[in-house]
């Protein structure tokens, strides 16, 4: 569980910088603004992560999800095109585990959105080149 969370944070570290590189990548790709909902279950999904890696040439971008929404200005964007979709989400459990802390306990968290739609992610989606994209995705947990 330790490792499945520390590589959770590794890769939205990454995601982080990712989305901080400006308009344009050093290779001059373009960004098209990008925004939309996720729902697992029905539900909009309270808080999580959602990444979008081109699928040719262009520039990978993550934003935060709150309240089942997100939105990425042309500045922190993907390139448009087809892209793979990857979505995350940890959440507490409600037990406490030995970690660093004053107590030395801390929270334990757990991945609630399936593998299918993250590590193993099948979600693709097209982004629109003139940034009106917005897209609406609807997770199961089964």
């Amino acid at each position: 569980m330790k490792q499945f969370f520390c590589l959770t944070v590794g890769m939205l570290l990454i995601a982080a910088i990712i989305t901080t590189t400006g308009c344009q990548d050093p290779a001059g790709h373009e960004r098209a603004a990008v925004s939309g909902s996720v729902t697992l279950d029905g539900e909009p999904l309270a808080t999580g992560m959602i990444t979008f890696i081109p699928l040719g040439e262009g520039t990978a971008s993550s934003a935060p999800i709150e309240n089942g929404q997100f939105s990425m200005p042309e500045e922190t964007a993907p390139s448009p095109g087809k892209c793979r979709v990857e979505v995350t989400s940890m959440q507490e459990t409600g037990k406490m585990i030995p970690g660093m802390s004053e107590s030395g306990q801390v929270p334990e968290t757990k991945q609630v959105i399936p593998a299918k739609y993250n590590l193993n992610s099948t979600l693709e989606e097209e982004i629109s080149a003139d940034g009106s994209s917005v897209i609406d995705i609807q997770l199961t947990s089964n």
